[in-house]
């Protein structure tokens, strides 16, 4: 659970627009590399916090930031870190070393691939418990059988990606094993 708190902060703190002024004056290059690493961040980032720092005649010396990127990225880059962002809804962005990237993003697939299921689901099963509430409130026979037939659709597709999610979360687990024997010493 700790390291799920440490991973969404550092998310955080690595989403946020740009640089403030006090930031910028500080100038902690090599930890905000560390952060912007450790979140996955693509090299446009850098540009972000230039024109960010830019504002206030600041410069950020790109070497202590690269240096710290690369820091984090050895902690993002890590194979059960693709499965702990595509789960949490975050895809990957090609940042990890040639060896790495294509296992990381194909591990990261999968597992957004169970997030964005688990999201249609319970978009599904919003609009049934809504048309449930219509259907009782319904008094017209027409409006009550157009609802019943809208129902069957809605659980039918329901049932189908109960099934999909089934099969993707057994590929996950089966990724997730392969990867821990990866990582074996």
């Amino acid at each position: 659970m700790k390291g799920w708190l440490s991973i969404v902060i550092l998310l955080l703190l690595g989403g946020c627009a740009s640089l403030n002024q006090r930031q910028c004056l500080e100038g902690d290059w090599y930890g905000l590399g560390v952060i912007d690493g450790k979140a996955g961040e693509s090299i446009d980032r850098l540009n972000v916090h230039n024109r960010a720092c830019g504002q206030y005649g600041v410069t950020i010396d790109e070497r202590q930031y690269f240096s710290g990127r690369n820091e984090g990225l050895q902690t993002y880059c890590r194979l059960e870190n693709a499965f702990t962002t595509g789960l949490a809804g975050l895809r990957y962005g090609g940042v990890c070393p040639p060896e790495l990237d294509a296992t990381f993003a194909h591990y990261n697939n999968a597992a957004y691939a169970v997030y964005r299921t688990k999201m249609a689901l319970d978009n599904l099963q919003a609009q049934i418990s809504e048309r449930e509430l219509r259907l009782q409130a319904s008094r017209y026979r027409e409006d009550r059988s157009l609802l019943r037939r809208d129902l069957d659709d809605l659980e039918f597709r329901y049932d189908e990606l109960r099934r999909d999610l089934r099969e993707n979360q057994r590929y996950l687990e089966y990724l997730q094993r392969e990867a821990a024997r990866k990582t074996r010493p």
